[in-house]
């Protein structure tokens, strides 16, 4: 089947329009598409996130380029990302004392976590919480709380730990600074941008171009098309 200059170029056009991003992750939080998204975007990437759902339901879904996702799931293999929240124990109709400790340490343990993040000396934040059950020689009265917590700390930055075990121990009721357990760690280093290329006809861009480049090459081949398309009306009249 022949096809006439105007209908090959209008294939050649339809190539050329941006293709189909890839998707990496789907259900995340937003938080947890940001760090995903912030952490491909440092590494030359063009990352984006999606919302999905409504109200209650809404999650998030992180996208790449699709011709670098191979690329952006390694890279986020390497950071941990996402970072998935730990599992909940689950809970009955009538949950027991320990149930309810367990659940009161992991929503304390979660909201220090996103309190230390906020530092900026913090990379990454992990908490540790220990709410003992009542003493049986003292009712009323309950064993003392710990806590544990492990930072992984900007490259060059520093916390003092006594300024972090004040802290923690100021959120949790009855928890003294002094069993409150810090651990600095350096974080790995931050990856470094590469000068991310993709293809888009003859020519190669920056991802972030990707679309531009596309939208520009298919408005130029539709000119060319129609151009070409009054030259052969003409020849024929």
């Amino acid at each position: 089947m022949k096809h006439t200059p105007f209908q090959m170029l209008l294939m050649l056009a339809a190539f050329a329009l941006p293709g189909c991003d890839a998707e990496l992750y789907h259900g995340l939080s937003e938080r947890q598409a940001n760090q995903a998204v912030l952490a491909l975007r440092e590494a030359g990437l063009a990352a984006d996130k999606r919302a999905e759902g409504r109200g209650a339901t809404q999650s998030f879904v992180v996208t790449v380029p699709a011709g670098e996702e191979t690329r952006a799931l390694r890279l986020l293999e390497e950071r941990g990302l996402p970072r998935r929240p730990p599992p909940r124990p689950t809970r009955g109709l009538l949950p027991l004392p320990e149930e309810q400790r367990q659940q009161q340490a992991l929503e304390l343990a979660d909201q220090l976590v996103v309190t230390l993040e906020s530092l900026p000396e913090v990379q990454e934040a992990r908490v540790h919480l220990s709410l003992p059950p009542e003493d049986p020689l003292r009712p009323g009265a309950s064993l003392a709380p710990a806590a544990a917590v492990l930072l992984h700390l900007r490259q060059g930055a520093g916390l003092p730990q006594t300024d972090v075990a004040q802290l923690v121990a100021r959120a949790v009721p009855g928890l003294d600074p002094q069993r409150v357990s810090v651990l600095h760690a350096v974080a790995p280093p931050r990856l470094q941008a590469e000068p991310a290329l993709v293809r888009v006809g003859p020519l190669w861009v920056a991802a972030e171009s990707r679309r531009w480049a596309s939208a520009l090459l298919a408005l130029c081949l539709l000119l060319a098309a129609a151009v070409l398309w009054l030259l052969v009306r003409r020849r024929r009249a």
